[in-house]
């Protein structure tokens, strides 16, 4: 059990997310999480106002006391004492008409569909090939997209005209139902006259595929062009102001960042001003009201393609990403593989990080080296998830693990002891485990050494 001290949500901050009990679990999505300071994948248990506890997807221990490992395998519950807790307002999102994930099959079948029609665009190719040293061969088979409203350069949905969009039009033409789109995440409809209208949504950014181990993509996650911020108010004019102002700072798709206040009325309308965002305090005035401090950090750029607060929506989860060595199997082609046959495998954090390392690795490794640690790159969603990766492991008979975590896990503790769990944990099963290490002031993540640098880790084995 924690103490801790929470904020006040004013209920914008949380989104509700389709955990059991529905209706009593509230993603941190524009709210840091207490424990890991980080938005979105986090969440708090609410009930009639009252926060219960926290379940973190990073970390598995807060102020020298570790939390419990969920029952799903992902993330850590942390208890909040109840004399640390104060009531919480929320604001129930979710729809009653919420719909089941799909399975594996329709997932795939939907995702390629949705990610032809939303083609890569050539800034987030350039950034791809530029920035993340991966070839256009691997672009083209892992079928990242780009997600933009159609304001914004995206496509088009809507047929002009009509109650209706592109997609039951396009699932028919590739030989699939005009109602395949439910239960996957990222759609859900606009109910007019009794009309169900299929649409897609998602935060504009990078469209990256998640797949499983037979090559399905089974889910998809954004990265975000535009940063997303919390920002914590530090003085205010208290003579005038009887509590301290709403303060919201946003990125624009150019770069540039723009702040606006809520000073009193929060349905009141607001002015967005542009400003230079500052490390440390920023300073700001409200007409009339006088200077605001306040810090601002950016939040998590990867998000879940979700619709679970939507009618007709469907609740993503968090999944692995199985990346494969030189394309030449399962995960970056057209057809599937009927099953997974690799007995190692490396494992890091994310999935386009697993796909980046999987693209270089055969670089610095010979082939009889990759035979030993692997020849595919599992990428899970943060090492506190390690639960999930061990089943993983059982499930398909691997029998060799190579880490290759980012190197912070040296100063970070808490990263430090999810990591160590991890290992205690597959050598448990009698899994063999080796790690991956270099100097951290070269590259932070095994994905910048090896594409940045060709720089080879010492990989050493753990007993």
């Amino acid at each position: 059990m924690i103490n801790i001290e929470l904020p006040t949500y004013t209920g914008k901050e949380l989104r509700q997310t389709s955990m059991k009990p529905i209706g009593e679990w509230f993603e941190f999505l524009h709210a840091e999480c207490p424990i890991c300071s980080h938005k979105g994948y986090c969440a708090i248990h609410i009930i009639d106002g009252k926060p219960i506890s926290i379940m973190c997807m990073r970390e598995s221990y807060f102020d020298g006391v570790e939390g419990k490992a969920s029952s799903t395998g992902q993330g850590t519950t942390f208890l909040i004492s109840r004399s640390a807790s104060k009531r919480v307002k929320v604001k129930p999102t979710i729809q009653q008409n919420s719909l089941k994930k799909a399975n594996p099959d329709i997932l795939d079948k939907v995702y390629r569909i949705v990610l032809s029609f939303f083609e890569l665009t050539e800034p987030h190719r350039e950034v791809l090939m530029q920035e993340r040293k991966l070839s256009a061969q691997t672009i083209k088979a892992t079928m990242f997209g780009s997600f933009y409203k159609p304001q914004n350069d995206g496509p088009q949905q809507i047929v002009s005209g009509e109650q209706a969009t592109i997609w039951p039009e396009l699932f028919e033409k590739n030989g699939l139902p005009k109602d395949i789109w439910k239960g996957v995440p990222g759609f859900s409809a606009i109910v007019n006259n009794n009309v169900v209208i299929p649409v897609f949504s998602c935060r504009e950014g990078l469209l990256i595929p998640y797949r499983n181990q037979h090559g399905q993509i089974v889910g998809l996650q954004t990265r975000e062009d535009r940063s997303t911020y919390s920002v914590d108010v530090k003085t205010y004019p208290n003579k005038i102001l009887s509590k301290a102002p709403t303060v919201f700072v946003s990125e624009k798709l150019d770069g540039s960042i723009y702040y606006r206040t809520y000073a009193t009325d929060p349905n009141a309308k607001d002015l967005s001003v542009r400003f230079t965002l500052k490390p440390g305090l920023n300073v700001v005035e409200i007409p009339g009201i006088g200077d605001v401090t306040f810090e601002a950090t950016k939040s998590a750029k990867y998000l879940w393609v979700s619709t679970a607060n939507k009618d007709f929506g469907t609740a993503s989860n968090t999944s692995l990403n199985i990346a494969v060595v030189n394309n030449n199997t399962t995960s970056n082609r057209s057809g599937l593989a009927s099953t997974f046959t690799e007995n190692g495998v490396f494992v890091t954090e994310g999935g386009l990080k697993s796909i980046v390392i999987a693209e270089h690795l055969a670089k610095v490794f010979s082939e009889r080296e990759l035979t030993q640690y692997g020849k595919s790159v599992v990428g899970i969603p943060g090492v506190s998830n390690w639960n999930s990766f061990v089943r993983f492991c059982l499930q398909n008979k691997i029998n060799r693990v190579t880490c290759a975590f980012d190197m912070d896990f040296l100063t970070n503790k808490n990263v430090k002891e999810s990591y160590s769990k991890l290992i205690s944990a597959l050598l448990n099963e009698n899994i063999e485990v080796k790690v991956a290490v270099w100097d951290a002031t070269v590259a932070k993540g095994l994905d910048d050494l090896i594409a940045d640098n060709l720089l080879k880790p010492q990989v050493r084995v753990i007993n």
